[in-house]
């Protein structure tokens, strides 16, 4: 995860995903594991939606 903002995470380039505790587990820390640093997000769940920007609306 690379950015937080108004209720929106950022997995690295363009993808956002909406912080919904219905289907995202997200623990905020403090510090970063040196090993995961740069790493990407792998999805492996069906129709899981990437935004562009950290809005509902088509962009």
């Amino acid at each position: 995860m690379r950015a937080e903002r108004d209720g929106w995470l950022n997995l690295g380039g363009d993808q956002w995903i909406k912080n919904d505790p219905s289907y995202v587990q997200f623990n905020k820390k403090s510090t970063v594991d040196s090993s995961i640093v740069g790493k990407r997000v792998v999805s492996k769940v069906n129709n899981l939606r990437f935004y562009d920007a950290p809005s509902w609306q088509v962009s």
